[in-house]
């Protein structure tokens, strides 16, 4: 999602070893065009602990539907594929 909408990885240094180091330590800079609901959802995703993320607990999907940034967004349309 941090890609698609800002067009560069959410972890990224000149070395590997940098961007490593930013993965583990979950360093991550939020540009001034995303919101407080869009970091909200991103910080669900990129959490560090697998078990914390978002979508990773027994509601899985229906967590991630619920969170702000999606509010309004029609869901049902997205499986019967007729979104325009």
């Amino acid at each position: 999602t941090f890609e698609m909408v800002d067009g560069n990885p959410p972890f990224i240094a000149e070395q590997a070893m940098e961007t490593y180091k930013k993965i583990v330590s979950g360093d991550i800079y939020y540009p001034d065009t995303f919101g407080k609901n869009l970091q909200a959802f991103l910080d669900g995703l990129l959490a560090i602990q697998p078990n914390k993320r978002l979508g990773m607990n027994k509601n899985g999907v229906k967590d991630m539907k619920k969170v702000k940034w999606f509010k309004g967004f029609d869901f049902v349309g997205l499986e019967n594929r007729t979104l325009q």
